[in-house]
C-alpha cells in the first residue's frame, strides 16, 4: 500500500454523474478515521447522528456531537471520524452549491452583509425544530432523491438558519458573494471533472484564452489544470481498485489510451503499480 494519503473531494465520492446544485448523503461507517484530508467542493450541512466528529481548519480545531449542526463553507478541511462502542459512525450530510445559496438569497429577497469577515464554520445548538427537521430527512430518505423536494427541504432549513443566525451566516454569505466571480470557471471544471476534456476545450467553454483560463484556475485551485485533473483521476482510480475493479478494466474510464500511460502515473504519484496497490 502507497504511503501517500487520499484526498477525498466531496460530494463527488458520494455521487455519480455530474455534480447538481445540491444533494444529500446518508452516510455511515464502521471504522473510525484520523485527519481524512477532505475538499469540499460545495458548502456543507451535517447532522452528526452518532459517532463523534473533529473538522480541522488552518486556523482552529472544533470538535462535532449529536447536539449540534454543523455548516462548513467550501474549501479544504481535516475530518476525524470516531465510531463508539456501541455504534457505527453516522451522519446525514447536505451539499449546495454557491450557486443555489445565492439564488435562494435572490429568491427570497434577503439582505447581504456588507462586512468584512471570514468564517471557517459554523456551529448552532439543536433545538426542537433542528431535531425534528432532522428526523425528517430519516423520514424522507427514498423521498429526497427527488431532486424539487430536496431543494425544497433545504431552502425550508437555510431559511431557518438565515432568521435565527444571521449574525453566524454572514460570514459564509460574504465568501460566497467574494467567490461568485469565479462561478462560471468552477461550474464548468466540476461539470467536466470525468469528461476528460483537453485545456483548450475548458478555456473554450469558460469564454477565455487558454492563458486567462490558466492564471484564473491557479487563482481559484491553488494549482495547475494538469495537476488538478491528475489528482483527480488517481482518486477515481483508488475507488475503482478499491471495488475490486482491475487495471485493464479501469483505465480508459480514467481517460487514460493505454494501460501502461495509466499504471506510469499512478506508480508515480503512489509509489506502486496500480496492481500491487490492489493485493
Amino acid at each position: 500500500m502507497a504511503a501517500n494519503e487520499p484526498i477525498y473531494s466531496l460530494p463527488s465520492v458520494f455521487i455519480k454523474g455530474q455534480p447538481s446544485d445540491c444533494c444529500i448523503h446518508f452516510y455511515s461507517t464502521q471504522q473510525s478515521s484520523t485527519h481524512n484530508k477532505i475538499i469540499l467542493q460545495q458548502n456543507l450541512i451535517c447532522f452528526l447522528q452518532a459517532g463523534k466528529k473533529t473538522i480541522t481548519h488552518s486556523v482552529s480545531t472544533e470538535a462535532i456531537d449529536q447536539h449540534s449542526l454543523f455548516i462548513l463553507p467550501t474549501g479544504r478541511v481535516l475530518m476525524t471520524e470516531k465510531t463508539t462502542k456501541d455504534q457505527p459512525y453516522k451522519s446525514v450530510l447536505l451539499f449546495f452549491s454557491d450557486q443555489f445559496f445565492l439564488d435562494f438569497i435572490q429568491n427570497n429577497g434577503l439582505k447581504l452583509t456588507k462586512k468584512e469577515v471570514v468564517a471557517t464554520s459554523i456551529k448552532i445548538k439543536k433545538n426542537a425544530y433542528l431535531s425534528h427537521f432532522e428526523q425528517s430527512l430519516d423520514l424522507l430518505e427514498k423521498e429526497l432523491s427527488d431532486p424539487q423536494l430536496l431543494k425544497i427541504k433545504l431552502t425550508e432549513l437555510l431559511l431557518y438558519v438565515y432568521k435565527h443566525h444571521h449574525a453566524q451566516l454572514s460570514p459564509i454569505i460574504k465568501n460566497i458573494q467574494k467567490r461568485n466571480h469565479h462561478l462560471p470557471l468552477i461550474t464548468v471544471v466540476n461539470n467536466n471533472l470525468d469528461n476528460h476534456l483537453s485545456i483548450e476545450a475548458l478555456a473554450f467553454l469558460c469564454h477565455m484564452s487558454v492563458s486567462t483560463f490558466k492564471r484564473k484556475f491557479l487563482e481559484v485551485f491553488k494549482t495547475s489544470p494538469q495537476k488538478y485533473f491528475i489528482h483527480h483521476r488517481m482518486q477515481s482510480a483508488l475507488a475503482m481498485l478499491k471495488q475490486n475493479k482491475k487495471p485493464s478494466e479501469i483505465y480508459t474510464a480514467l481517460g487514460y489510451e493505454t494501460l501502461s500511460a495509466f499504471s506510469n502515473e499512478f506508480k508515480k504519484k503512489f509509489g506502486v503499480s496500480p496492481r500491487a496497490y490492489s493485493k
